[in-house]
């Protein structure tokens, strides 16, 4: 139980009082002090960095007259980009603190331990707050509440306690914990207690009410809120409490501990806040930052369904029964599109792709079944034929002409400049960045699947008249793959004002995160929601649908079986898969792999590739979307075989006056960028060829190797790779598709030998 408040200076003389409160005062200058210095530092450094910038452009002359000249141009753009980017990351860490600082301006901290880590040495004393800091000696002002070492404050008793820093479990014997009502630098209160107090106005409540019966419900509230608060990550965490336990604050600083707990992974982009009404997200807006973290995403019931849903659909009803929703994946299982199944992509009566292509496209994956991964093929060539068709139109008159009839605001909307074409080429490249910017909801209706006729489907998969709202969310999550596979953590408050129909949309949108669940069980404001055993009902179906049996199946045998190689025969095989992140090799006999590795450098690296080569080259900053569409269109790692050499407009941001800046580049240009990535590609093959036995190596050198995966499209890799490794090599026709097509033919196969393909997990 807790002792008696303190009395506060309006009570009598109190040395402790005064003791802490000179703390304080000398703690708050502190902060001040590390503030000024900061600005001070930032200033400073804004100033150096601008008259850096200024001298090393005016010293900087390029010079590509030899290739020595070049190359030592390069070196000083190198060079130049490394000083700027010191500047901006030791200005955002100066910022950060800065933050830190004016947060703990407002409250310094609330609360203080004494531990005695060895007996008869003198306890060590720690200020506890939102934030951490230290001083210019790197002594430690206030500890963040989220540290190892504060878990001693929650605890809730004192004496014998531990806590576990960097995996080793530090005991210590706690001999004080005092809570403080601090603003700014003056101290209301204190209070040695044995109840870890989270709430200001029950703080300020026990300041004037110190019944037994308010300490006792006090201790309990805060001990259940600290085991929620500080919980193990687990898939679905369900919280009950009554009416004014603190379950609100208690999710917010769920949140922010997980933010502390994984600072540096985790990003409040990751993170959803789902709650019943709008009222919420106002009552949270300064919360979190004043626990020193960065607000995560809140949302509706009916701001979430909105996105997802069709403009012209309501959020309508939402009683949907589970058993509804558990027909559609039955029926999903077995379907299969049908001509009438597709509309057209238009954007102002402009039909771009029509229904009957569409048809034609999911015949000709036919062999896939009719569900996420179909649709995720689909979609990709959707998007290629809609490049496809407004470069084709680029060329025509009619496209020419409403670019020359651009008013000036929208030239500098679209292009950031008034344009002045010098010939037909860049007349041409302007005109498909007019239609491209024009077009653009088409690029969203094919992103979002909106040539899909969802209602119709359904209806004809259900044998009704009409979907309700969540059966129309769930079949097309249940179609298309539609969720956010990013989210880490969703919250929602309130939980029992949901039906099982709204958690079980929920669940499967947001299906990798975990859930914290808060709610009463007795507090339900509309009929037909959901009871608890309901709830758990949902969320437990949804993690066992997320733990059917697993099988591992490494990537390099997916792709050979979805390039019919023969896996099976006691020949030796060798895939070089090249994919976004990462470049597997392997060789592969008798139904396993041989030998592999695995190389973090692929598509990814060599779109990092051309972006730093251009940044050095030209001074221009392009992104890895641009960088990617770069590699696709003109890139090569040797001359095209046509003996023609490509070029193409882009557009980026000037890395000294960080103004849009746009140029013409060469496919000379990128496959320079692409050297050394491709080279280290080579070491990496060799070095596994090394690994293979003399007979299967004689095999490959007779069959050659696969290349497959997206990154091995690369125009003209399949040669070079053939000249540098001295073994025929090949590219697969079904590269971007092999994976998939392969895992498809491990499902298909019996038993006995899908145990051979595949690792059970």
């Amino acid at each position: 139980m807790p002792t008696e408040p303190a009395p506060t200076p309006d009570d009598s003389a109190d040395p402790v009082f005064d003791q802490e409160q000179s703390h304080l005062a000398h703690t708050y200058a502190k902060l001040q002090q590390i503030g000024r210095a900061l600005v001070r530092k930032m200033e400073r450094a804004q100033r150096e960095a601008a008259a850096d910038k200024k001298a090393m452009a005016e010293e900087l002359a390029p010079n590509f007259a030899t290739y020595a000249d070049a190359m030592e141009t390069y070196a000083d753009f190198a060079a130049m980009n490394r000083v700027i980017d010191g500047y901006n990351l030791a200005q955002d860490a100066d910022a950060a603190e800065l933050a830190k600082v004016e947060l703990l301006l407002k409250q310094p901290y609330f609360a203080k331990v004494a531990l005695q880590f060895k007996p008869g040495q003198e306890p060590k004393e720690l200020y506890i707050g939102t934030a951490g800091i230290a001083d210019e000696n790197y002594r430690r002002l206030v500890v963040d509440w989220r540290s190892p070492v504060a878990e001693t404050y929650y605890n809730q008793d004192n004496g014998r306690t531990s806590y576990v820093a960097d995996g080793r479990t530090i005991t210590a014997d706690l001999k004080l914990r005092r809570q403080f009502d601090i603003e700014e630098d003056r101290l209301n209160a204190y209070f040695d207690t044995t109840v870890a107090i989270q709430d200001s106005l029950l703080l300020a409540s026990l300041s004037k009410q110190r019944t037994a019966q308010m300490k006792a419900i006090t201790a309990t509230i805060q001990k259940e809120q600290n085991t929620v608060v500080r919980h193990e990550d687990v898939p679905v965490l369900l919280v009950s409490g009554i009416a004014g336990s603190g379950k609100t604050s208690v999710l917010l600083q769920r949140i922010a501990y997980l933010f502390y707990q994984q600072r540096g992974s985790l990003d409040a982009s990751e993170v959803f806040l789902i709650s019943p009404n709008p009222v919420f997200s106002h009552y949270i807006a300064s919360v979190l930052p004043d626990l020193g973290e960065r607000n995560p995403e809140s949302l509706t019931w009916n701001e979430f369904a909105r996105r997802l849903l069709p403009p012209d659909r309501g959020s309508g009803r939402v009683d949907v029964p589970l058993a509804a929703l558990a027909r559609i994946d039955r029926t999903v299982e077995s379907f299969e599109f049908d001509a009438n199944d597709f509309k057209d992509v238009r954007v102002d009566e402009k039909r771009l792709i029509a229904a009957d292509q569409i048809r034609k496209l999911a015949d000709k994956l036919g062999r896939i079944p009719a569900g996420p991964h179909r649709i995720t093929l689909m979609r990709e060539e959707l998007h290629a034929r809609l490049e496809s068709r407004l470069k084709q139109m680029a060329g025509t008159d009619e496209a020419l002409d409403e670019l020359e009839a651009l008013e000036a605001d929208e030239q500098l909307r679209i292009f950031g400049e008034l344009i002045a074409p010098a010939d037909e080429q860049e007349e041409r490249a302007l005109a498909l960045r007019y239609l491209t910017d024009r077009y653009a909801d088409a690029f969203a209706a094919v992103e979002n699947d909106d040539w899909l006729r969802i209602d119709r489907i359904g209806m004809r998969l259900l044998g009704t008249d009409g979907l309700a709202p969540v059966e129309w969310l769930y079949l097309k999550m249940a179609l298309t793959g539609l969720g956010n596979p990013d989210a880490k953590y969703v919250m929602i408050d309130e939980v029992q004002d949901y039906t099982v129909a709204q958690l079980a949309v929920l669940a499967r949108y947001f299906r990798r995160a975990n859930f914290l669940l808060l709610g009463d069980p007795n507090q339900a404001i509309a009929p037909g929601t959901a009871t608890f055993d309901e709830v758990r009902a949902v969320f437990e179906a949804a993690i066992q649908a997320g733990a059917r049996q697993a099988y591992l199946i490494e990537e390099p045998m997916a792709a050979a079986m979805g390039a019919d190689l023969p896996v099976t025969e006691p020949t030796g095989s060798m895939v070089v898969d090249i994919g976004g992140g990462t470049t597997e090799v392997a060789v592969i006999s008798l139904g396993g792999i041989v030998t592999s590795s695995s190389l973090r450098l692929a598509g990814n690296r060599m779109d990092e590739a051309i972006a730093m080569h251009l940044r050095d080259l030209l001074g221009i900053k392009i992104g890895e979307r641009t960088a990617e569409v770069i590699k696709i269109k003109i890139g090569s790692i040797l001359p095209f075989e046509d003996g023609r050499e490509r070029d193409m407009i882009i557009s980026g941001q000037d890395v000294i006056t960080e103004q849009p800046k746009e140029v013409t580049i060469q496919s000379e240009d990128v496959r320079a960028a692409l050297v050394a990535p491709c080279e280290e590609m080579v070491l990496h093959i060799k070095e596994t060829f090394k690994k293979t036995n003399p007979d299967l190596a004689s095999d490959i050198i007779q069959n050659g190797i696969l290349l497959t995966g997206g990154g091995g499209l690369l125009s003209g890799l399949d040669r070079y790779l053939t000249d540098k490794l001295e073994i025929p090599v090949w590219v697969s026709e079904t590269a971007l598709t092999n994976v998939v097509m392969g895992c498809l033919k491990v499902l298909e196969t019996p038993t006995a030998l899908k145990q051979t393909l595949m690792r059970s997990k």
